[in-house]
């Protein structure tokens, strides 16, 4: 049968599930990516799976611990079983299953609450917040899994059905790295790839994925979708841009694999791109287009350090200017992007070349930053190189008034 979760708010998302739930050496990137069943633009999240006949005996007294999970604070229901039925879940055995320990802990003085300081071009574009600390757009760290040490902040009222769905994402993330650590392929892809991003979706889209499943099997949570996307639309960029990893990549792992057993292969074979991930497509589908961007700095504005943005860091810078709809399709046709960053010492500028698929995709994507450009109060200067290849220039004006791009659509050379 057809079984629909609805994330309703963003705002619950982000509550449930950003900033708090990293293991040691996780990324917290200002990078990043997501997918839908369809080549649609709303990341709305349908999954097909059969009702669950396993059951549980819950005969333990709630907080009791066993030879496996050390529960050291009052939950106010049973813990174990939670562990248990996740590494069952994932076909890990019982005698592979790492010991692991689970506390309560006061939220940090802040309140628990992480914002995200975008830096640099990616506050250049629009991708800030847009509300001070503790706002609507502050960030609850709910849970935070440490190797084998999980811990939920609570104040003292504990909502049990969504402290079991956080533990259950969390025990994924002890699952991850002490039995199938997702992270080591997705670094060996190489350093033009956007690994960081890349990273995070794999790390934490399946974890995403596992929660989902757990609610679905163990919680019988089945409730309509249609929300969502309309709640993605209303969202900020930046809350947007914040929970992408867990949106789309939970997204990309349910359209990869039909099982959380399976998870693996996702570890396996990762994806290589943002694009992938947003479309659903396979690691083999659609691949990074050829881009070698280099920098000639005979002035002033030397070169620091080069990245990979990706099609969801265009589509979300996008949107902060132009409708969903129109951001999503101007960033459709992506096929390779460098982001080179520059300084003089005091002052920052940047040149993004991006590549596109064909020349009018590249047209289109002219077009719709035109028109963000207009709504924009950075500066921002675009400069054509080839049929396919743009160069977005933007930081401090001596740089965006002076620097050039020269090459092909494969070979740009930035000057400045």
């Amino acid at each position: 049968m057809e079984r629909r979760r609805v994330l309703a708010t963003l705002a619950v998302v982000a509550l449930l599930v950003v900033a708090g739930c990293q293991s040691p050496g996780a990324p917290q990137s200002p990078d990043g990516g997501a997918p839908t069943a369809t080549a649609t633009s709303d990341p709305a999240t349908t999954r097909a799976t059969a009702d669950s006949t396993t059951t549980e005996s819950t005969t333990a007294t709630a907080n009791s611990s066993d030879g496996l999970v050390r529960v050291d604070d009052d939950f106010g229901f049973d813990v174990p079983p939670i562990y248990h039925r996740v590494g069952r879940m994932l076909e890990v055995p019982r005698a592979d299953r790492p010991e692991v320990q689970v506390r309560t802990e006061d939220p940090p003085d802040d309140g628990g609450s992480v914002v995200a300081r975008p830096q640099g071009f990616v506050g250049l574009v629009g991708i800030v917040p847009q509300n001070p600390v503790g706002g609507d757009e502050s960030v609850g760290t709910a849970a935070v899994a440490r190797g084998t040490l999980v811990t939920v902040y609570s104040d003292g009222d504990l909502n049990a059905t969504l402290t079991e769905s956080t533990l259950a994402h969390e025990f994924a993330h002890v699952y991850q790295f002490t039995a199938h650590d997702p992270r080591s392929v997705v670094k060996s892809l190489g350093p033009n790839r956007n690994n960081a991003r890349l990273t995070e979706v794999v790390v934490e889209g399946s974890a995403e994925y596992v929660q989902e499943e757990y609610e679905i099997r163990h919680q019988d949570r089945d409730v309509d979708q249609s929300e969502f996307a309309a709640a993605w639309k209303r969202a900020p960029a930046f809350q947007r841009w914040t929970v992408a990893s867990y949106v789309y990549g939970s997204r990309y792992v349910e359209l990869r694999i039909d099982d959380p057993a399976n998870v693996t292969d996702v570890y396996q074979n990762p994806p290589r791109s943002t694009e992938q991930v947003i479309h659903g497509f396979t690691p083999d589908e659609e691949p990074v287009a050829d881009l070698t961007v280099t920098a000639d700095t005979t002035g002033p504005f030397a070169w620091s350090n080069a990245a990979t943005k990706g099609e969801l860091f265009a589509r979300i810078a996008l949107s902060t200017e132009l409708d969903w709809e129109r951001a999503a399709a101007a960033a459709e046709g992506w096929g390779a992007d460098r982001l080179l960053t520059f300084s003089d010492g005091d002052r920052a500028g940047y040149a993004w070349a991006l590549r596109w698929d064909d020349a009018s995709e590249a047209d289109e994507f002219r077009d719709a930053f035109a028109d963000y450009d207009d709504r924009n109060d950075e500066r921002f200067r675009l400069e054509a190189v080839g049929d396919e290849t743009v160069v977005v220039f933007a930081g401090a004006d001596a740089f965006v008034e002076n620097a050039t791009a020269t090459g092909n659509s494969s070979s740009v050379t930035v000057s400045t």
